[in-house]
């Protein structure tokens, strides 16, 4: 009998990682062809920010279900996980963009989709290089729901998805002391 946590070899083991990078450069090629809308500021920061919300809310639903029926959980949260924070940073990324669009004096300098990404991730990371600045009073309170949403990812999406994961690793191990689990003895 393998260890539970046996890496797989060959071809699943190439599937392991390139289908979480797939995931990554799907989304990255969607966000790239997206069109920008230059509506008002502040309503395209609202409407973005709630509706990239209620979006990665329902995507943690449907990824933990898929987890916990998956044949290999742990696979599964992996691609979760690529694919929700590849969906966080860019769905703040598109906010930021349409924020530049709409109103070019909210951020310190012009934000394209590239350089949304750049300010998106040291927002995530709590780097803060300081050489795009939010500006205006719609930016500065969409990086504050940012960093909101930063920790509530961080400190409950992730738990979420470790919980379903080891959840339902541990119905899929057969129990110790059950029968049929005891080594023949000659």
């Amino acid at each position: 009998m393998s260890s539970p946590l046996a890496l797989p070899s060959g071809r699943e083991s190439l599937v392991l990682v390139l289908r979480p990078m797939a995931i990554v450069a799907g989304v990255l090629l969607l966000y790239a062809l997206t069109p920008v809308n230059a509506g008002p500021a502040a309503v395209a920061a609202v409407l973005s920010s709630l509706a990239s919300i209620g979006l990665l809310v329902w995507i943690v639903v449907r990824q933990t279900r898929r987890i916990a029926r998956h044949a290999e959980p742990a696979v599964a949260a992996v691609e979760a996980l690529a694919l929700l924070g590849t969906l966080f940073v860019l769905s703040f990324s598109m906010t930021y963009v349409a924020l530049s669009a709409s109103d070019p004096a909210s951020f310190s300098q012009p934000v394209d989709k590239v350089a949304a990404i750049y300010f998106s991730m040291t927002i995530m990371s709590t780097v803060g290089f300081g050489d795009i600045v939010a500006v205006s009073d719609v930016a500065r309170m969409t990086v504050v729901v940012q960093m909101i949403a930063n920790l509530v990812l961080l400190a409950l999406v992730v738990r979420i998805i470790t919980e379903v994961t080891r959840w339902a690793r541990a119905q899929r191990t057969p129990a110790a002391g059950t029968p049929g689990d005891a080594p023949d003895a000659d």
